[in-house]
């Protein structure tokens, strides 16, 4: 995922307090058999002057742009989740959707822009946490409440992530009687997917959740 900066109205956020979340250290990849049948399938949209890269180089953690669009939020952050105990970081990993982007109700996709990927994701690796948290916060850091409120929503990020593995366990759809899936959920992955691993999805027929359910 781009970008998390998507414009959502999330009036009464409810929050709760799980304990931080650990991911493991990168280490070197394992592309047996045996590991690859652990893998589970994430979604990942580009525009289409970088699919000639991505087919070559793969996603890769480095090349993530977070850290330049908005580095004083960014900063925020990061800076938050390194204090509740996590180790992903927003300007160091790769974002995906946990599910094609028309099951997922604030999608950013572009269908005239971009293309979508699946991908093979190791999910202890990962985590998938609600990106209107990132939206309300940069509302607030260049509004009445600046960066105090801007800590407050990153707070609130942190605090309700969850395993990738948690979240797919919860069977989640995004439907309106979903009512505990994420407003917009991205999952955070810190370690590269290399070339082996990504697929572009041919001939997506993309309909946004609005289209699906109100038109």
């Amino acid at each position: 995922m781009e970008s998390s900066e998507i414009m959502v109205d999330q009036s009464d956020v409810q929050v709760s307090q799980p304990k931080p979340i650990e991911t493991s250290s990168p280490v070197e990849e394992d592309h047996s058999p045996e590991k690859l049948n652990n893998y589970v399938t994430l979604y990942i949209h580009i525009n289409k002057e970088s699919l000639d890269f991505i087919n070559k180089n793969g996603f890769r953690a480095k090349d993530n742009q977070m850290g330049t669009k908005g580095p004083e939020l960014e900063q925020i952050f990061s800076q938050t989740g390194k204090d509740m105990g996590f180790r992903v970081d927003r300007t160091k990993c790769i974002f995906a959707y946990p599910r094609k982007p028309d099951e997922v109700r604030l999608s950013l996709f572009n269908p005239g822009k971009q293309v979508l990927f699946e991908v093979q994701v190791d999910p202890k690796d990962c985590i998938v946490a609600d990106g209107a948290f990132v939206t309300e916060a940069g509302a607030d850091i260049t509004g009445l409440e600046g960066i105090k409120g801007a800590r407050s929503w990153a707070k609130s990020y942190w605090e309700t992530a969850k395993p990738l593995s948690q979240y797919l366990s919860e069977h989640h759809t995004g439907e309106e009687q979903d009512l505990d899936d994420f407003e917009f959920p991205e999952v955070l992955i810190p370690t590269d997917i290399p070339v082996d691993r990504i697929k572009m999805v041919e001939d997506y027929k993309y309909v946004s959740w609005n289209e699906k359910h109100y038109d």
